[in-house]
């Protein structure tokens, strides 16, 4: 193949890498603009509530929590995936409220939707892992053309 051909191909394939890239920074942006907020909203209207968990799993790959999200004092990061520790153990056995990230749906009509859940979750008898979901929120962004960005529609 000529070399001219493959510089060209290569131009190409980072282009849209690139492209790529941009497009999943912007949605973990709202990914976790949604996420603060639904947080936000749960420790507001429940003050008995000292620290909010955010489980860590189920994020899309290459998911970074915000700063605003890390910088928080009242949300801290579990994963339930991983509870052999036996420090998560012993915070699960207590019973801890949780924000999970549920997933994004595409719809036919260029928007998405980004679902949460709170729920409680503890640990009986060191073996058994009991969720109860509180409640869930969706959020729907829909695509703008003119400034290539999902803006929030629905909360």
């Amino acid at each position: 193949m000529n070399l001219l051909i493959k510089k060209v191909l290569l131009l190409i394939l980072f282009l849209i890498n690139q492209n790529i890239n941009s497009q999943n920074n912007h949605i973990n942006d709202i990914v976790n603009e949604s996420l603060y907020s639904y947080s936000s909203y749960i420790l507001k209207n429940d003050s008995s509530i000292k620290k909010l968990y955010i489980s860590s799993d189920d994020y899309l790959r290459n998911f970074e929590f915000s700063n605003l999200i890390k910088d928080e004092k009242k949300f801290e990061f579990l994963s339930i995936c991983n509870v052999s520790s036996f420090i998560e153990r012993k915070k699960i056995k207590e019973g801890l409220e949780v924000v999970f990230f549920d997933g994004i749906d595409l719809t036919n009509d260029n928007k998405i939707e980004l679902k949460f859940s709170y729920r409680r979750v503890t640990l009986k008898n060191r073996k058994h892992l009991f969720i109860s979901i509180i409640e869930g929120i969706r959020y729907t962004y829909e695509y703008d053309t003119e400034s290539k960005k999902w803006l929030l529609k629905e909360r």
